[in-house]
């Protein structure tokens, strides 16, 4: 078989068999490219369009960016893409100056990127964000809470509940003074943005920040018992290369060991069955 594409740009690869192991363009500084797609596209393989994954999430100036930079915190969150896209996460989320990052913050980058793939440059936000400070209690604990706190002002009866720069967040985007006036309605208030503070998504920090990408070659091309190629024989492809991506906790790490072992061993049996 003959690949006509080379990592060089130009000349010609022969091989009885050959593994295609080139990655996805995540992490261009460290290599990645959309080279393994030039490579198969010949061979009659389909890419599913990729787009950047575990990747922070850029939003819309917000209190809360503007606030709590650089604030950690283990909560929950949401995003909701404007053509239907869905994802949810929990654990530990980083709150920068251009949205959220963090591993949990990350595993939302998916549902981002296909958000902004669809929006395609045409709309100022593709989605909403919804970040839950206390996913371990309800709405109704946090209201009898801050209602019992029996602090003089809300900024310290937030204080108990959330980091102290969140909280001065939450009650900038209440638009309550800190002076408690209604304690009651006031609590109301407080307590549903701690499990509900929306923020709106323009999109992610792209694959130079990107751990992966998801999409990439259709695996339907591909026998899955070998990764050989159902259309050319002795033409082997794995990892990332690959339209398969997981969340953070190292299940791409073992994807892209696995898959290389299967493709290393399925051609070397490929190589034997051939006589070489």
């Amino acid at each position: 078989m003959t690949a006509t594409v080379s990592p060089l740009g130009g000349g010609e690869v022969e091989g009885r068999a050959v593994i295609i192991a080139t990655g996805s363009p995540a992490a261009p500084e460290l290599g990645g490219a959309s080279l393994g797609y030039d490579l198969l596209r010949p061979f009659g393989h389909r890419v599913r369009e990729p787009v950047p994954a575990l990747v922070p999430l850029t939003v819309q100036p917000h209190p809360l960016t503007r606030l709590a930079e650089g604030v950690r915190f283990r909560g929950a969150a949401s995003f909701t893409g404007q053509a239907g896209e869905r994802a949810a996460s929990s654990g530990e989320y980083l709150i920068t100056a251009y949205g959220l990052s963090g591993i949990a913050g990350m595993d939302l980058g998916r549902a981002a990127g296909r958000a902004a793939a669809q929006a395609g440059g045409s709309r100022p936000t593709v989605g909403r964000l919804s970040l839950d400070f206390l996913p371990e209690w309800g709405r109704e604990d946090i209201f009898d809470l801050l209602k019992k706190s029996g602090a003089d002002d809300w900024r310290s009866a937030l204080a108990g509940l959330v980091p102290e720069k969140v909280g001065q967040a939450v009650l900038a985007v209440s638009g309550l003074s800190d002076a408690i006036a209604s304690r009651d309605a006031e609590a109301g208030i407080l307590a549903g943005l701690v499990k509900g503070l929306d923020l709106l998504v323009t999109g992610t920090r792209g694959f130079t920040f990107a751990h992966v990408a998801a999409g990439g070659v259709l695996t339907e091309g591909f026998d899955r018992e070998t990764l050989m190629s159902s259309g050319q024989p002795g033409l082997f492809a794995c990892g990332e290369l690959l339209d398969v991506d997981g969340d953070t906790g190292g299940f791409n790490l073992l994807w892209a060991f696995s898959s290389g072992f299967l493709a290393g061993g399925s051609a070397a049996r490929f190589l034997e069955a051939d006589g070489v």
